[in-house]
Formats: structure tokens, C-alpha cells, sequence
């Protein structure tokens, strides 16, 4: 029988309750994973009471009464220097060996470890496996066929360009698993073949900056390689003639080698999609932060300032826009209302925008807030089964209950959204119960993968769309998993992940990469023939990194773009690095009390300087610990004077 929340135990989910998360420390022959009701579980707080001013009997004050006064007194103070110093070996204990995942200092048992080095390693062996089966048959194509062992490179999103899109895409993956040798041979062809604007195709706008801008500028904060950001520049440059549009957002396609855009054929009103020309935002930012160069941002800025005023009069975001208007006002089709495709990471990067903001960009924050808060009233619902999902609302603002693959990253984002929330609990649990929906989508199916898209039964359970069967290698439910295991610390999400990871390496592998298939609840699925750059820039990566202890990209201070490449907060010690590399000379913040054009005013000129090269940074979250062990040895030094 289905529990409350709709899950049986032969899908291993959990029951949720208004709780707080924490993992249950595994027995060394079985993991057993649990969401308690309660609160977490810490160490137990000392106290001491005293008083210096001891009720004194009445009479004359006797020496031996002077000493015994003056032994409690010393005797106190040993007893509040025991007590500070043992605070302080507690508090750098936990900043040395606590696992910061999920900002949780949650217990990971040595045979957890142990186990949790063989999947990523195992992560590690698809990725090697799927690199090297592209450089065997596809080396400089966009993408592997490993069924037909040749490279694909003959339709949207880049035309016949022969980009190298999944070496570009594939960059910091290798980077973050430490597969040098690869590393160096993408690199060698970075800098002898890749030119976007010497192509002479039509590419996606929204594509390109996504997986080339994205990618490049990645691997430029992860290592300070300025052949990076010569890279990124060239290709932001060379995708700026999108935006000379009537009404200055970007046209959906461009041809790069003209500077002609252009505008998908299939989409009527002459409309483009939200997501296309709102996922701009965060490579755009982060290029004028680190270049001085504000073209970037003000573009980016006009055209978010545009899809504000799109909105219906009902406060709801279309999914496709007026392109011609000079207004951005609404496409004269009508359109959906979703949180998944062709919308869907126009949500993430208002959140995210404010996040690589250091939290600046105030109106990026409100206009989250607000468009969240919309969609939760009218498309936020509740299966039979009690599986929280959002539906989508049609251009006659009725609900068709159907859930897209891509609308699965939501989970994630609302984890995100409760790390920096006042509502973290709240944020969580929704963020669970979201996550636990798409789960449960992958766990119906006899390949445990889930669809494309899914309806619900007549129990409220998911089931596949019949227009939508296939799975093709796509990253939103394991980023979810990522997320909540980041934020959380529950083991429970690492094993949701590890069940996808074994299902993908069973049913998608092939002795020349891998492939999506046609049809998830088929143990014989047909295969696509697509072996998907996002797969290994996105999938791999969120898998990698679900089964890594060390938290090498912390959440206050890296923030993932729609494909995975984490950019670093804007400030932030990554980010200095960064700047320092390619400018020669210490960023300066400038602090406002609301941002809507983004940093500009503090962008100084930028000159190229010689490369450098430079690891990871550590968790600064070390840093509140290091102010309070400060302010109880000065205390302690007071005290005993």
C-alpha cells in the first residue's frame, strides 16, 4: 500500500513530514536511510553557573576565608577555560573533518566512504568510457552516434559546425574528475580549431551561450587558464549581433558568419521562448564583472527588464513572447504556463543571477520570489497518491497534469532557494517532495529511467506519457539529487543517484558510448543514437559530484549554470583568483542596496596577462568558526588576567 506520500517500499522512498533532514548513520552491513520527525541530532551543551559574589557569613573576614574565596575564584576561572578551550576543539574539529555537503556537519560512517569512493570512481569509468568512444569516432564533431560510430553534427542547435561542442562541454568535467590526459588534448584542439566565428552555420543563440560561454568561462574560474576566457569572449562577441533585434531580445537563431538572426520557423506569431531569451543572464554578468566590459550585462539587463513586462495581466510569465514589439509585450498566440520546457531556466537564473550577485541583485531576487509564488497558487498540485507536482496551464488557463523531464531540476532549485531562505524548512520539504515525484517516475519503470514526460494513473501514480517514452541522458532529476544531498546531507539522495547511475550504465551503454532509448519501460529499448553533450557535462558531473566527500565547489560560492558549469560568486575568493588572472590586478566590490544592471559601475578596464594556473578553493564556510574560537580565546585571555 501506498504511503502518504504515494510511495511503496518497493520504490526504497522515504515518508515526508514536516521535518528536518538528517542521515541515520549506516550499520556496516546494511544502509538504512531515514527522514526523522524532530530535530537534528547534537552535541550536548555544557554550562556553568556561578556567581563571584558568594553570600559571606556575618562576622570579621578571617584569612583563611581570603584564600578560600580566592581558590573558588581560581577554581572558576579553570573551570571556564576548560570550558572554552574544549568549545574551540570542538568547533575546529567540525571545521576540519565535518562534511559540509549540506551545511549539515552530517556523520558519513567509514564504510559510507569507502563505498561512496567506489561509485564515484565508477561515475568516473561512464565518463572515461563516453570521452573516449567521442575521440575514437567523433573527435571535432558536435556529438557521438555510438551506434553508427560517427560524429553527428547535422541539425539544431548548431547546424553542420563542426564546434567540437562536446569537448568544449565536457572541459570542466574532466577537470573536476582529474583526467589530465584527456584534458590536455581538448585543449590542444581548443586552441589550434576552435573559431565560432569563422562558421558559416545558423547556431542556437540560447545553446551556445549555454554550453561554449558557459563552459569556456568555467574552466577559466577553475583554473585561470586565460585561453579560456580568450575563448569565451570570442564567442559572446561573435553572438552579440543577436540582440540588434526590433525590440532587443535576442533572436533564437544567428547566423554567426553574417551576423543575421533569425527566429524558429515552427513557432507561430512570430513569438520566441522565455527560456531562449532569459538563460542569458548569468554568463553575460559574469563577463562584464570580470572583463569591465559592460556591453555585456547591459544587454542582458534590457532584455530581462522586457520579459517583465511581458507578463499577463494574470502576473503569469508566458512561455513564448512578442518578439517584434517594441514593448516585449505577450505573444499574440497565447502560450502555456510552465515550469518546464521552453521556460523553465528563465526561473533558475532569476535565483541565480541574485546568488553570482553576492545577493546584489535585489531585483532578481523579488522578481523570483513573486514569480514562484504565482505558479505555486495555480500549478502547484497533489496526485492521489499525494505526488506533488506542477502542471501546466494552457492558453484557456486549464490545467493539463502532465510533468516534463526538465520540469524535474525544480526540486533542485527550490533546495537552492532554501539555503538562502527564512523558510528553509519549508522550501526543503517541497523540494523533497518535488524530487520524490520524478523519483518516482524513474523507480516505475522496468529500466528504472524515468520518461520524457509522465502523466499520473488512476492511483496517482506516475506513468509514462505514450507521446514521451524515451529517455535521452538528460540531467534534471540527478541534479536534484545533487542539490538536496548538498544541502541536507542525507545519504538517501546519494542512493536515489546511484540507482540512476547503474540504470543508465545497464540500459544506455554501448561498446562506443552511450546512447538514450526510446522506451523506458522496455528491457529491450531501442536506442536513439545520440550521445547527448549535456551528458557529459551535466549528468556525469552531478553524479560525480553526489558521490564526493570533499566539497570542492561549495554553494556559497559557486552557483551551476543551466548546464552544469559552475561560475563563482561575484567576490568571492574563486572569483578574485579569476579576476587577478586576467586583469593583472585586485577585483574591487562595489556594494549598492539594489542592483538591476548588475555590477557595471564597478567593472574596470581589462588587459590580457600571462596564464596562471591555480587549484580549487576550500570551503570559506570555515570562516564563522574562525570568528568565534577568536572572540572565546580573547575572552578566555580577559578572564584569567
Amino acid at each position: 500500500m501506498p504511503d502518504s506520500t504515494g510511495l511503496t517500499a518497493d520504490n526504497d522512498l522515504t515518508e515526508t513530514e514536516n521535518s528536518l533532514f538528517v542521515a541515520t548513520p549506516p550499520q556496516p552491513s546494511e544502509v538504512r536511510l531515514e527522514i526523522t520527525n524532530g530535530e537534528r541530532l547534537t552535541h550536548p551543551e555544557t554550562s556553568v553557573a556561578s556567581s563571584r559574589n558568594a553570600e559571606v557569613p556575618d562576622g570579621s573576614m578571617s584569612a583563611s576565608r581570603g584564600h578560600a574565596s580566592w581558590s573558588s575564584r581560581r577554581k572558576l576561572k579553570w573551570l571556564v577555560t576548560a570550558f572554552v578551550c574544549l568549545t574551540m576543539m570542538l568547533f575546529l574539529y567540525k571545521s576540519m573533518t565535518g562534511s559540509r555537503a549540506g551545511r549539515s556537519g552530517v556523520y558519513v560512517a567509514p564504510e559510507r566512504r569507502k563505498e561512496n569512493v567506489y561509485r564515484k570512481n565508477y561515475v568516473k569509468a561512464m565518463m572515461k568510457h563516453a570521452w573516449d568512444s567521442y575521440a575514437t569516432y567523433a573527435w571535432g564533431d558536435n556529438e557521438l552516434q555510438p551506434i553508427s560510430r560517427r560524429g553527428f553534427h547535422g541539425s539544431a542547435p548548431f547546424g553542420t559546425a563542426r564546434l567540437g561542442l562536446t569537448i568544449i562541454d565536457s572541459l570542466d568535467t574532466l577537470h573536476l574528475m582529474g583526467m589530465q590526459e584527456e584534458l590536455v588534448r581538448a585543449n590542444e584542439w581548443l586552441v589550434d580549431h576552435y573559431s565560432i566565428q569563422n562558421t558559416s552555420t545558423v547556431v542556437s543563440v540560447f545553446e551556445a551561450n549555454i554550453r561554449l560561454v558557459g563552459g569556456l568561462l568555467s574552466m577559466h574560474a577553475l583554473t585561470g587558464n586565460n585561453m579560456y576566457m580568450r575563448k569565451a569572449i570570442e564567442t559572446a562577441n561573435a553572438l552579440l549581433p543577436a540582440f540588434d533585434s526590433p525590440s532587443g531580445l535576442p533572436y533564437s537563431l544567428l547566423d554567426v558568419s553574417s551576423g543575421v538572426g533569425q527566429i524558429y520557423s515552427w513557432v507561430p506569431g512570430g513569438c520566441v521562448f522565455l527560456a531562449d531569451a532569459g538563460t542569458l543572464h548569468l554568463e553575460f554578468a559574469y563577463l562584464s564583472a570580470i572583463t569591465g566590459n559592460s556591453t555585456y550585462v547591459d544587454k542582458v539587463s534590457h532584455v530581462r527588464n522586457l520579459l517583465v513586462n511581458s507578463k499577463k495581466e494574470t502576473g503569469f510569465y508566458p512561455s513564448t513572447v512578442d518578439f517584434l514589439s517594441l514593448t516585449g509585450t505577450k505573444c499574440t498566440t497565447g502560450s502555456l504556463v510552465t515550469i518546464g520546457g521552453t521556460a523553465d531556466s528563465f526561473y533558475e537564473y532569476l535565483l541565480k543571477a541574485w546568488l553570482l550577485s553576492d545577493q546584489q541583485d535585489l531585483a532578481a531576487k523579488e522578481l523570483f520570489d513573486e514569480a514562484m509564488e504565482k505558479l505555486e497558487g495555480r500549478l502547484l498540485q497533489s496526485s492521489q497518491a499525494a505526488l506533488k507536482y506542477f502542471a501546466i496551464m494552457n492558453e484557456a488557463e486549464q490545467l493539463e497534469h502532465r510533468v516534463e523531464h526538465l520540469a524535474c531540476f525544480v526540486g533542485g532549485l527550490y533546495a537552492l532557494n532554501g539555503l538562502h531562505s527564512s523558510h528553509k524548512a519549508r522550501n526543503l520539504k517541497l523540494a523533497h517532495e518535488l524530487t520524490t515525484t520524478c523519483r518516482t517516475s524513474y523507480a516505475s519503470t522496468k529500466t528504472r529511467l524515468g520518461p520524457e514526460s509522465f502523466s499520473f494513473n488512476d492511483l496517482g501514480q506516475p506513468a509514462p506519457d505514450f507521446r514521451s517514452e524515451n529517455y535521452a541522458l538528460r540531467p534534471e532529476v540527478v541534479e536534484s539529487y545533487f542539490y538536496l544531498w548538498k544541502i541536507t546531507g542525507n545519504e538517501m539522495y546519494r542512493d536515489w543517484a546511484w540507482d540512476a547511475a547503474q540504470a543508465i550504465d545497464k540500459h544506455c551503454r554501448t561498446r562506443s558510448g552511450f546512447t538514450g532509448i526510446r522506451d523506458v519501460d522496455s528491457l529491450n529499448p531501442v536506442p536513439d543514437d545520440i550521445q547527448q553533450s549535456y551528458f557529459m557535462a551535466e549528468t556525469l558531473k552531478y553524479l560525480y559530484l553526489v558521490f564526493l566527500d570533499d566539497d570542492i565547489l561549495p554553494l556559497d560560492t559557486w552557483v551551476f549554470n543551466t548546464e552544469a558549469h559552475p561560475l563563482p560568486v561575484i567576490g568571492s575568493e574563486p572569483f578574485q583568483r579569476a579576476y587577478q588572472a586576467w586583469t593583472g590586478h585586485s577585483f574591487v566590490p562595489h556594494r549598492a542596496s539594489r542592483v538591476d544592471t548588475s555590477f557595471k559601475d564597478s567593472m574596470q578596464s581589462a588587459f590580457l596577462t600571462g596564464n596562471r594556473t591555480f587549484h580549487l578553493s576550500t570551503s570559506t564556510s570555515c570562516r564563522p568558526v574562525a570568528y568565534l574560537v577568536f572572540v572565546l580565546f580573547a575572552f578566555a585571555l580577559v578572564f584569567l588576567s
